[in-house]
């Protein structure tokens, strides 16, 4: 879905007229554009997060912990690969590490027992 949208969001922008609003309207599009796709992105952790925290309930810090690390990492990443590769590319690494972590969770889920 990402990818797909960096290919299409910018001549949508531009057919829309988005690019040629004011600074202050550009920022309320991005922010609504952004809420809409980072919404569904946020849901799935707190579920993760109790389920992990009754088997373990020491689990909870060190997940929310993971979690800032990982968020910060990743945008020192975007900050340094979206100059050379564009946001394609960038685009298709976040894609590519979200369905490593989704793979893992899958491996975890199928390596334990029911």
């Amino acid at each position: 879905m990402g990818a797909a949208l960096s290919i299409v969001a910018p001549q949508a922008l531009d057919a829309l007229g988005v690019l040629t609003l004011a600074p202050f309207g550009r920022a309320a599009v991005a922010a609504a554009v952004s809420a809409v796709l980072a919404a569904p992105l946020g849901l799935g952790f707190p579920g993760l997060v109790a389920e992990a925290s009754v088997r373990s309930p020491s689990a909870a810090p060190w997940l929310y912990g993971l979690n800032a690390t990982v968020s910060v990492g990743a945008a020192a990443l975007h900050a340094g690969l979206a100059p050379a590769v564009g946001l394609l590319g960038t685009t298709v690494v976040a894609a590519g590490c979200y369905a490593l972590g989704a793979g893992l969770v899958g491996l975890e889920r199928l390596r334990r027992p029911a």
